[in-house]
């Protein structure tokens, strides 16, 4: 039970740090990599003790992939774009 409660507090606490962090890509593309491990964490360990199937963690294996291939995509652009990982817009 403990390590369930470890992995939720981490999870969100990946969230709140994301929430923040509006600076700079790669900071933003490593919380949310941070976000999808410690969620795959907790995925896996209540497939194991039986409290969700296993295939789950698949399917969220999956769209982590996606995501960070998404993620480099979008980095890849930016930096080419601009020069820099930096985000400029209007709000800041």
């Amino acid at each position: 039970m403990k390590l369930e409660i470890y992995f939720f507090v981490l999870m969100m606490g990946f969230t709140f740090a994301f929430c923040f962090s509006v600076n700079r890509i790669i900071v933003m593309l490593m919380l949310i990599e941070g976000m999808m491990l410690s969620s795959m964490c907790l995925t896996l360990y209540l497939g194991v003790k039986g409290l969700l199937a296993i295939e789950f963690f698949m399917v969220l294996a999956t769209f982590s992939v996606i995501e960070a291939a998404l993620g480099l995509t979008l980095l890849v652009s930016a930096i080419r774009i601009s020069a820099s990982d930096l985000i400029k817009s209007s709000w800041s």
